[in-house]
């Protein structure tokens, strides 16, 4: 089953080395030999349930291998002995226009947000009850058809009428730069790729925040928030696994593990994305207008509450104000000018130490704070406080105290509070995180006589 050298003459196995860099560099180790890719081969069974349908498809398995052709260094797929006999596709229906595709070498597929309060989940909705058939590889609702391929689990969605909105893309092409529908291991780790087309005039927009362009076609996404500093490079501050196609539907990855998006990078042909996880779990929300689409996925989500209305007025700050004098002074100079603000936002310095955030203001620089805060409301204004959720370990600060008390901190291995590794630069290293997934630990707990 492997590839020889008469096919190749300039064929070569290094699983050592590398071509592809970038943001994604993470994932190549599974990409690339010898890691294994198990793959939905031929079809074995099938079950119908009450939301859906389950495959069983006998594993098939490839991997790349590093290649030389007229001095081009490239990775090539060869045929290999799968480690794993089944690979597991579910296909659920949520609503008449949006199914959930999951893929998994288990039978038993897993919910990573067990534990978490609903409100804390990236999916708040289950599944209704919908009507649909199934025959023949094809499953029908009132408003698309999902076709199933027997041989290879390709996945392709389209409207009554015939029109395609969603297509899976399988390659059986040498040459490795489409990583499709697979489940790769590399040793104790797992990750999961998937592979859709994308047509030549097809526009993909989403994915969070962004400071580059306004469409993703073209983009190796790096998926790590992180401290944007301005609002003109590809960092962010904000991502969110969902994106809009202009061909009619919309991808919600159900995943918080380490996801790479490669959307026509390594093939201009294809959306590719990855998450470092032994399961694949995303949504497909038919709509043929953006507006229909988004509906879908708030219905999956949630529905964003209205802000305040004075939150979509004017904020003044700057990095950062020092002192309640110059705070009073852009006070004093927006209301004289007429200037509608709502907002002051204290950036980076309000605390002790700047940058080093201890949800209290300085005593030094900020002294007064409660008569400060409660005069700049009389005026008008609403304050906004910059913080990370990390805080200082010091013994003067009564927030640490408080938190470590409450089990308000994330905990390490040992159940003491985490602080982060030497090897996180930029960050103070002795630093405590607070715990956010737990209630108790959110925003208006802390005493408010302290800040």
């Amino acid at each position: 089953m492997a590839t020889d050298r008469k096919e190749y003459p300039q064929f070569s196995e290094n699983p050592a080395e590398s071509t592809i860099t970038g943001v994604s560099a993470g994932f190549d180790r599974f990409r690339f030999s010898p890691a294994l890719h198990h793959r939905p081969g031929t079809l074995l069974q099938t079950a119908v349930t009450d939301h859906g349908v389950g495959f069983v498809f006998k594993a098939a398995a490839r991997q790349s291998v590093l290649s030389y052709t007229h001095e081009t260094a490239l990775h090539l797929y060869k045929p290999a002995e799968p480690e794993l006999e089944k690979v597991y596709l579910h296909i659920e229906l949520w609503t008449d226009r949006i199914f959930r595709i999951l893929c998994s070498t288990q039978p038993q597929l897993l919910d990573p947000f067990t534990g978490l309060p609903k409100d804390m989940q990236m999916l708040i909705a289950s599944p209704e009850k919908v009507d649909f058939e199934y025959e023949n590889g094809i499953i029908k609702t009132s408003e698309i058809e999902i076709q199933i391929d027997s041989e290879t689990g390709q996945i392709r969605a389209q409207y009554p009428d015939g029109t395609e909105f969603f297509t899976e893309l399988k390659t059986t092409f040498k040459a490795a730069d489409i990583y499709d529908l697979s489940i790769s291991k590399s040793g104790t780790d797992s990750a999961c790729f998937e592979a859709i087309e994308l047509e030549n005039d097809e526009l993909i927009y989403g994915l969070g925040e962004r400071f580059d362009s306004l469409t993703r076609n073209g983009r190796e996404v790096d998926f790590h928030n992180k401290d944007a500093v301005g609002t003109t490079s590809q960092r962010t501050y904000v991502n969110i696994p969902f994106y809009m196609s202009t061909k009619g539907y919309g991808l919600f990855l159900n995943s918080s593990a380490k996801t790479d998006w490669q959307i026509a990078t390594r093939d201009s042909g294809a959306v590719q994305f990855a998450v470092l996880d032994s399961q694949l779990d995303y949504f497909v929300i038919a709509g043929r207008t953006p507006k229909e689409i988004l509906n879908g996925y708030c219905h999956l989500t949630g529905f964003s509450k209205l802000p305040p209305l004075w939150s979509f007025g004017l904020w003044m700050s700057r990095n950062s104000y020092t002192s309640w004098d110059i705070v009073d002074e852009i006070a004093r100079d927006v209301r004289a000018n007429d200037i509608p603000c709502d907002v002051l936002h204290l950036d980076t310095a309000w605390f002790q130490q700047d940058w080093n955030c201890d949800l209290k203001f300085s005593e030094e620089r900020f002294p007064s704070s409660k008569e400060h805060m409660a005069e700049l409301k009389e005026r008008g204004f609403h304050v906004s406080l910059w913080q990370y959720n990390f805080i200082p370990p010091r013994e003067n600060n009564t927030h640490y105290h408080e938190a470590v008390a409450n089990g308000y901190l994330a905990k390490d291995q040992d159940g003491r509070p985490y602080q982060l590794p030497e090897s996180c630069k930029g960050s103070w290293t002795d630093d405590v995180i607070i715990d956010f997934s737990n209630p108790d630990a959110g925003p208006g707990t802390l005493k408010r006589s302290e800040v």
